[in-house]
C-alpha cells in the first residue's frame, strides 16, 4: 500500500505534533548564543561575574595576558575602581611587562586628570614617586604622562581661579635692597570670591614663583591648600590669621627661598617654628609683636638666612643702594604725602647720617607704621645767578609719617 508523503519545509513541523515551531526556533537561537558566549568567556580566561567581586590584584595579571580580549576586559574592569586599584598598581608596576606597565600608568594618567575627587589627588602623587624613580623606563613613562597632564591642568585651575578673582600675572616686585624684578605671582587677598577649597586648584599653577596671601579672612585652611604649588619659592603673609603653629605648614614646601610675614599678631612664642622652616634665602619680619631681643635666637635657628626685620613702618620709595638718590616714589605712600620727590638724595633720618640704603633701612625698622620720621634730603632748583641759569643745591627737611608695606 503506497502511504501519503508530504514535503516539510526546513523549520516547520507538521501542525499534527501539537507544538508551535516559533518557539522553539527562538529556543534555539538562545541556546547557541548561550554555549558561544560560554565558549568565549571560557577562552578569556575570566569569569561572567560583576566587576566589583574581581581581586584587583587578578586584574592587574589580567592586564598582561597573551589574550588581547582579556587585557581590555581587566582594564575597563580596573578603570571602574580607582579608589581600590591605585595602591596595588603602583606595587605591581616594578614586575609587570613594559605592555602593562604602559596601559597601569595611562590608568593612573586618566585618573589625575580628576584632581577635584580624593583618587585624582592619590593618583597624581603616585606618578610624582614613579617620576622620581630614577631612568627606568616606567618613571619615564609617569613623567610623560604627568607633563602632560601638569600643562593641561595648569590652564585650567589658572581659569577657575582667574573666573573667582584671583590674580595671576607678573608684577614688579620690590626686594629687600632697591632691586626690582618681574615675577610671576598668584595674590588673594579681600577681594578673591572663592573659598579655601577652591585653592586646591592652585596645586597645579606652574607659572607663579611667588603667593601672596593678603587678609583676614586667610587661615590655616588657605595656607595647606597653597604649600603644594611646584615652583613657588617667596611667601608672603599679610594681615592674616594664620598662628604660629600655623607656620609649620610651610615645612612641606619643598622650593621656598623667602618668607615674608607683615603686619600680622605673631610674637616671641612664634620664634622656635619660624626657626624650623626651610627657609634659604631671607627672611621678612614687619609689623608684628616680635621683639628686636629675640633676633639673636632666630638668626642662630636659621643659620646662613638673611633676616630682615622691622617694626613694620614703610618710606615707599627705590633709591640706588649707594648714593640714596630717589628713583620712584609710591604713589600714596609716606613719601608721596611727605613731599619726597624723583632725584632727591636722601641725607640723614632724625639726625642720623647716611650712606647706603642699607643703614636707611636698619633706621626705618625702628618706626612702626603710623611712626613719624624727619628724612633731611638734598634736591637741586634751577636759578638764575649772574644773569645765567645754574643748579643750586638745597637741603629739605622733611616730616613724614610712616605707613604700611
Amino acid at each position: 500500500m503506497q502511504l501519503p508523503v508530504k514535503v516539510i519545509s526546513r523549520f516547520v513541523l507538521p501542525s499534527c505534533f501539537g507544538i508551535n515551531t516559533n518557539t522553539i526556533f527562538r529556543r534555539c537561537i538562545t541556546l547557541a548564543l548561550g554555549i558561544v558566549w560560554i565558549g568565549c568567556v571560557s577562552l578569556c580566561g575570566i569569569q561572567a561575574q560583576d566587576p566589583n567581586q574581581q581581586p584587583i590584584t587578578s586584574l592587574i595579571e589580567k592586564i598582561q595576558s597573551d589574550s588581547y580580549a582579556s587585557r581590555e576586559i581587566a582594564y575597563q574592569m580596573l578603570l571602574l575602581r580607582p579608589d581600590e586599584a591605585i595602591g596595588p598598581i603602583e606595587a605591581a608596576l616594578p614586575r609587570v611587562d613594559h605592555d602593562a606597565a604602559n596601559r597601569l600608568i595611562r590608568l593612573l594618567g586618566g585618573w589625575a586628570t580628576r584632581p577635584d575627587s580624593g583618587y585624582g589627588i592619590q593618583a597624581w602623587e603616585a606618578l610624582q614617586r614613579l617620576s622620581s624613580g630614577g631612568v627606568t623606563r616606567n618613571s619615564q613613562l609617569a613623567r610623560y604622562h604627568s607633563t602632560a597632564i601638569a600643562l593641561e591642568q595648569s590652564e585650567v585651575a589658572s581659569k577657575k581661579l582667574k573666573g573667582l578673582s584671583a590674580f595671576i600675572g607678573t608684577e614688579m616686585i620690590q626686594v629687600v635692597t632697591a632691586a626690582k624684578f618681574d615675577l610671576c605671582i598668584l595674590r588673594i587677598d579681600d577681594t578673591f570670591r572663592g573659598t579655601a577649597e577652591d585653592l586646591l586648584a592652585t596645586r597645579w599653577l606652574l607659572e607663579p614663583v611667588l603667593v601672596r596671601l593678603d587678609g583676614k579672612r586667610i587661615d590655616r585652611s588657605w595656607l595647606e591648600k597653597i604649600v603644594d604649588m611646584p615652583n613657588v619659592k617667596t611667601v608672603q603673609l599679610k594681615h592674616t590669621s594664620i598662628t604660629a603653629q600655623d607656620l609649620q605648614l610651610l615645612s612641606r614646601m619643598k622650593t621656598l627661598d623667602t618668607l615674608e610675614i607683615l603686619y600680622m599678631p605673631l610674637d616671641d612664642s612664634a620664634i622656635e617654628t619660624i626657626g624650623t622652616l626651610p627657609i634659604w634665602g631671607s627672611l621678612r619680619i614687619f609689623g608684628t609683636q616680635i621683639s628686636p631681643a629675640s633676633l639673636p635666637k632666630l638668626e642662630s635657628l636659621l643659620e646662613g638666612t638673611q633676616v630682615v626685620f622691622g617694626l613694620g613702618g614703610f618710606l615707599g620709595i627705590q633709591s640706588n643702594a649707594m648714593t640714596l638718590e630717589v628713583s620712584q616714589v609710591t604713589p600714596g605712600s609716606g613719601a608721596d604725602k611727605g613731599g619726597m620727590a624723583v632725584g632727591d638724595r636722601i641725607l640723614s633720618i632724625d639726625g642720623k647720617l647716611l650712606q647706603n640704603f642699607e643703614q636707611l633701612r636698619k633706621e626705618l625698622a625702628k618706626s612702626p607704621a603710623g611712626g613719624r620720621v624727619n628724612i633731611e634730603v638734598r634736591r637741586y632748583k634751577r636759578e638764575i645767578v649772574e644773569d645765567r641759569m645754574t643748579v643750586v643745591p638745597v637741603d629739605v627737611m622733611l616730616p613724614i609719617i610712616l605707613g604700611e608695606q
